[in-house]
Order: structure tokens, then C-alpha cells, then sequence
């Protein structure tokens, strides 16, 4: 049987003809299926299928007389239930979904495969979470995900639709819900957990772990020139005299202020108003030596 994810972003992934078939319920899928229409996201009565198939010979297009159906090439008379279609509701899917996520905000249909689903924040951020189907981002659809800062692409597909956003995140669907009877999601804070190589970007002040934003700070600012020199010795103990030498020489300002004391404020200020994480990211011996910017990191 398929995982959750991969049943559910099937059926999301058939547009306007998003429903189960007789045949599905039957399936290698039937469990899943279950659960999904105890859950809502399935209706409980079918409805007649637009354009239904005879079971039997696979050529006539079965039509209805009074009760029954026929099938005008083989005269088969056949099972209402297998000219059925149950169909999938996508609105109930993803209202459960940001609920189960506890996001916050309306939810919107952008278009024909991707949805706003709402945002979500815990104690060092938030993200605006959004599911796409197969293809790539429309033009309309990436200019809204360039409109915030962080971003989270759900998915049903391995496509790198996440990167197509300077700070988007990818998770696939199938590692957010959970597989079996009690259908749930896992926890997000510890599936986005940032984890990966350390960078510095000099052109724009971000810092990252792995693809994941974690802040920027200004331009040119004195702990802009503080992180770089850092970032210019990656995993290796720079002497507070260095760095506050070159946050000056490079600031052009003065200061008279003791050289740790003055890179503890730094890095206080960096935490305070652009990178909260800042303390898992640069280290300190305890024994005068500097500061270390980590190569790698799992937060």
C-alpha cells in the first residue's frame, strides 16, 4: 500500500476529475481510501461517472434506464456502484490539513495546482505554507511566494519547486502526514528543523544552514563586517582583537570599548534584531581564544 501522502497527492494531482473509483476501493489503496472518507476528504454517496466505461468489455458506454445501467455493446447489465465515482473533496483536505498544522490565516486557491494553505509561527519565526501539485510555479503563483520572506512549499512530487523562492522550503507530503488509521501530521518544527552547511552570503547580509533562511543583517553594518570576517575562516577560533580590528577598519568608526566585551555585543545585537539561532551557529572556548563560526550545523 501506498503511504498517505502519495494516495492523497494523487487524487489532489487529478484536477477537475478528483474522485475514487469503484475499482479504487477494492485496490492496493483501499485502506488509505478508508480512512480518507472517514476523515472527510472523500464523500460517503457517489455520484454518476461523466463519461462511464462498461467493466465488462471496456468498449460501450453504459447508460442508464430507469435503475439500471446498460451497456449498449455487450448488453451487460451492470452494477450501479461500478459506474460510480466518489468524489475527493480538496476544500475538506486542507481545511483539516491547516488546522491539523494550526496555521494561521484564510486559505485560497491560487490555481489550478497550487493553494495558500496559511502561516505558520513558533518561538523563533513563521513561514507562509503553501501545497503545490506537478509542474512548475506559474508566473502569478511565484510572484505570491516572492511576496514573503519564508516560505514552505508542501508537495506531492520530488519536483524542486521550493527552490524556485530564495528562502523556500520543501516538504514532501508524504513525510508530513502520518501512514495508517490514525491519519495526522508530524511535527513541523522538527521536520524544518535547519540542518546542513553553515554560509555567509557577503552580497546580502543572509545568513543560512543549508538551504534554510535564517536572517540577514544590513549591509555594511558592523555586524555585517563581524560575520564576514568569521565567515572568511569557517570552523576556526578568530581572536576578538581581529575581529573587532577589522569590524572598525571596515565600518570606518572607533571605538574604545574592550575587544571580547565589543564582539559579545555584536553578536547580542545579531541575535536581538536578525538572527535569533545565532548562538548555535557561533561558538566561543570559554578561554579567551574568539569566536568560531561552525562549517555545519543541525539546529
Amino acid at each position: 500500500m501506498r503511504r498517505a501522502g502519495e494516495v492523497i497527492a494523487g487524487l489532489l494531482g487529478r484536477g477537475d476529475r478528483a474522485w475514487v473509483g469503484f475499482e479504487e476501493f477494492h485496490g492496493p489503496d483501499a485502506g488509505m481510501l478508508r480512512v480518507c472518507q472517514r476523515r472527510g476528504f472523500i464523500a460517503p454517496d457517489p455520484l454518476v461517472h461523466p463519461a462511464p466505461t462498461c467493466p465488462h468489455c471496456g468498449d460501450g458506454a453504459p447508460y442508464r434506464l430507469g435503475t439500471r445501467f446498460l451497456c449498449p455493446e455487450c448488453r451487460s447489465v451492470l452494477d450501479p456502484r461500478t459506474v460510480g465515482v466518489w468524489p475527493f473533496r480538496t476544500d475538506a483536505f486542507f481545511d483539516w490539513l491547516a488546522a491539523a498544522l494550526r496555521l494561521r490565516g484564510d486559505r485560497r486557491q491560487l490555481d489550478t495546482t497550487t493553494w495558500q494553505l496559511g502561516t505558520w509561527a513558533n518561538g523563533t519565526g513563521r513561514m507562509e505554507c503553501f501545497y503545490h501539485g506537478t509542474g512548475p510555479l506559474s508566473e502569478a503563483t511565484r510572484n505570491r511566494l516572492n511576496a514573503y520572506r519564508s516560505v514552505l512549499v508542501i508537495t506531492g512530487t520530488r519536483e524542486t519547486v521550493g527552490t524556485q523562492h530564495p528562502s523556500g522550503t520543501m516538504l514532501m507530503l508524504s513525510d508530513l502526514l502520518h501512514d495508517g488509521e490514525a491519519l495526522g501530521v508530524h511535527d513541523l518544527a522538527t521536520l524544518l528543523r535547519p540542518r546542513g552547511n553553515v554560509r555567509f552570503e557577503p552580497h546580502s547580509g543572509v545568513l543560512r544552514v543549508g538551504s534554510t533562511w535564517l536572517g540577514e543583517v544590513p549591509v555594511g553594518s558592523r555586524e555585517f563586517h563581524f560575520l564576514d570576517r568569521l565567515a572568511a575562516e569557517t570552523d576556526r577560533f578568530v581572536p576578538y582583537e581581529d575581529l573587532k580590528q577589522h569590524v572598525l577598519r571596515h565600518a570606518g568608526s572607533a571605538d574604545q570599548t574592550e575587544e571580547a566585551t565589543f564582539c559579545q555585543r555584536l553578536k547580542s545585537r545579531i541575535k536581538k534584531k536578525w538572527v535569533a539561532r545565532i548562538d548555535a551557529l557561533v561558538a566561543s572556548s570559554n578561554k579567551g581564544d574568539g569566536y568560531r563560526l561552525r562549517g555545519y550545523a543541525e539546529l
